[in-house]
């Protein structure tokens, strides 16, 4: 649940400003992209994250307004 609760935070604090992609979050907080494609879409599930547009052939991702 800690390291829950720790990579919700880098995640969420790194696409707060400004939409990445997921390859761009994986290469910000050092983690393998497969972990940060798993936890982006269950962020978006649970409408924490939204789709911003488009990078190349990646989506990209920012926090949905009031999160």
């Amino acid at each position: 649940m800690k390291e829950q609760k720790k990579m919700e935070k880098l995640i969420l604090d790194t696409i707060r400003e400004e939409a990445k992609t997921v390859p761009q979050i994986a290469a910000e907080i050092n983690v393998p992209t497969h972990e940060v494609l798993w936890y982006v879409t269950v962020y978006k599930k649970y409408e924490m994250v939204v789709e911003d547009g488009m990078d190349m052939d990646y989506f990209t991702y920012k926090v949905a307004e009031g999160k």
